[in-house]
């Protein structure tokens, strides 16, 4: 069995220029309210309710800036793929395929890996955690902390049955986000597929590729 993995890249280009806008907010905030106190002597009187509410005002604005700059300039790096069999599969037993993730990002990521197959059935009764849409759709959860340095990483066994006389059957693996942003999966679809070898008797692996986005 070997291990192919769909990593997708994060693209912090694209996010530069809303960083840099938040980034110029809590300026021109910050500069405003010394304009103001540097004025208006009055507003440094701490006693007054209206200067109360003034610097209430002030830092509301400001705690939600920042927060709003944390959400996007830390983010979850997130790549995922699909164990790609390279043994022989025989059809009327049960099979196992693996799904795998790491996060090389600064943000812990909490997603489904969302596994379709074609000709192919899952069998999860065993498996409480994981989400059965359909025989055909099974959305695996993961949660994954943030890491700056090296990428953690997880792992789970999804298991399947071939359906009966097939010519092939195949996998498709998508990611579902379950935590409020910071999660940057801009890649397509990883996907393998399998076809019957009248040869060996047994469904063997003829693709395995990582289509990009449109």
């Amino acid at each position: 069995m070997t291990t192919d993995i769909a990593l997708v890249p994060l693209s912090r280009a694209s996010m530069l220029p809303t960083i840099l806008l938040y980034v110029l907010a809590i300026i021109v905030i910050c500069i405003v309210a010394l304009l103001l106190f540097r004025k208006y002597h009055s507003l440094r009187d701490i006693r007054r309710k209206r200067n109360i509410l003034i610097y209430g005002v002030f830092a509301l604005i400001l705690i939600l800036l920042i927060f709003q700059l944390d959400l996007v300039a830390r983010r979850a790096d997130v790549g995922y793929g699909i164990t790609a069999i390279s043994g022989k599969v025989y059809p009327g037993k049960v099979n196992e395929v693996a799904l795998y993730c790491s996060n090389r990002g600064s943000r812990s990521a909490n997603f489904y890996i969302v596994l379709t197959s074609v000709n192919a059935s899952f069998n999860i009764e065993d498996q409480q955690d994981y989400l059965s849409v359909n025989s055909t759709m099974v959305k695996v959860p993961f949660a994954l902390s943030e890491n700056w340095f090296s990428a953690n990483a997880d792992s789970k066994v999804v298991f399947f049955t071939v359906s009966d006389n097939v010519a092939g059957f195949s996998f498709f693996v998508d990611i579902e986000n379950r935590a409020f942003g910071g999660l940057d999966t801009p890649g397509g679809v990883w996907f393998v597929r399998y076809a019957w070898n009248a040869t060996t008797n047994c469904f063997i692996l003829t693709e395995s590729a990582n289509i990009a986005a449109a």
